[in-house]
């Protein structure tokens, strides 16, 4: 990608091909660690000491159908992974051609520019806003094949600006039974600090969690961090809906709403955006069946261009346009704030709620 030059897109199309390739070597990684889990699993099962077996013959016909039953799961999780794995190649296939196209019809010959479809800076913008968030959503969808995988390290970041409003919340631990009536010693506690937004106003929600020793008992007692959308990132549910209802709702591209929050001195990459966005995509596309009709009229008042329609509608960030458009029309349809309510579903959405009570998250059952 030698000779692209730093323009209104800030360098996008070099960091969505480098994306792309970081995106395709963590596909194969994946698939190897699963292939490496099987091939372990099956060893262990079919390597146990003939003196470790019962003697006891209902005992063994337990642990062949025992066996019989995981070998089954691990199948099927190959297979699981073995689809999302194909349908991720082709994505990125169609991701990485739509750069290619770009780098044509902004840095090629006189020629290929002439040949194909002049893009103004604001539309590239657009369109590199929506591979990247195509490339979260596949990420997603690759991270959702593998349990109990390990979580994400938190990343070193700058802090927030110091002049954002902080709102502090202490969850304290639940007292061990063995524990009532004894005197707790503050040791120490891990502080989380998440940017959050009020309508027209950014704050700091900053959440501390004490840890405490008792006198005479060992081992050490904290709450857990409470569940989020991203996590071990710094957006609250509220912001993520701000962001979401700003771009597929209310037609603010996220390279413009990059701008409105540096006015502010929060300092927000679109690219980081956009993968936040692929994320919420994912996790909100098993909750909507798309209505191509409902997916139109969401999209029409937003009065982006055809080209900008086209690219919406690609691999590149089309789903997730598709699924949060729908969602957020149908919000509007019921008469209900579309940020309240995405910011509810998303909440508890990161708190684990059950997909068999999935019509109680829809638009029209909302309640504040």
């Amino acid at each position: 990608m030698a000779g692209l030059e730093e323009g209104p897109t800030g360098g996008c199309e070099a960091a969505a091909i480098d994306g792309l390739k970081n995106l395709w070597h963590f596909e194969s990684g994946l698939w190897k660690v699963w292939e490496t889990d099987r091939e372990h699993a099956l060893m262990a099962a079919m390597t146990m000491a003939v003196a470790e077996l019962p003697d006891d013959v209902d005992a063994l016909k337990a642990m062949i159908v025992a066996m019989a039953k995981q070998r089954a799961l691990l199948e099927a999780r190959t297979s699981h992974l073995e689809v999302a794995n194909k349908t991720a190649d082709e994505r990125i296939a169609t991701l990485t051609a739509i750069v290619r196209m770009l780098e044509r019809s902004r840095y090629g010959t006189r020629s290929e520019r002439l040949r194909g479809a002049t893009l103004s800076d604001e539309q590239h913008a657009f369109v590199f806003d929506e591979i990247k968030t195509g490339m979260a959503a596949i990420e997603a969808e690759l991270d959702s094949a593998v349990e109990d995988k390990p979580k994400r390290a938190r990343r070193p970041r700058k802090g927030f600006a110091a002049h954002l409003e902080r709102v502090e919340i202490v969850i304290e631990p639940e007292i061990p039974a063995s524990c009532e009536g004894l005197e707790k010693v503050l040791i120490g506690e891990d502080v989380s600090e998440r940017l959050d937004v009020m309508p027209a106003k950014f704050g700091v929600i900053v959440t501390r969690r004490p840890k405490y020793a008792y006198r005479n008992r060992d081992g050490v007692i904290q709450a857990p961090a409470p569940p989020h959308i991203i996590e071990s990132g710094i957006p609250t549910e509220a912001l993520l809906a701000q962001i979401a209802v700003s771009k597929y709702a209310d037609g603010l591209p996220l390279y413009q709403q990059e701008a409105i929050y540096a006015r502010d001195q929060v300092e927000l990459d679109r690219s980081l955006m956009a993968q936040w966005m692929g994320k919420i995509g994912f996790e909100l596309q098993p909750r909507v069946e798309i209505d191509s009709n409902i997916v139109e009229r969401a999209i029409r008042p937003q009065t982006i261009t055809r080209k900008n329609a086209l690219f919406a509608g690609s691999a590149g960030g089309g789903r997730t346009w598709a699924t949060l458009a729908t969602l957020l029309q149908t919000a509007k349809m019921n008469d209900v704030d579309p940020h309240a309510w995405l910011t509810q579903t998303l909440e508890r959405i990161a708190q684990g709620w059950p997909i068999s009570n999935i019509d109680q998250l829809m638009p029209w059952n909302f309640k504040a």
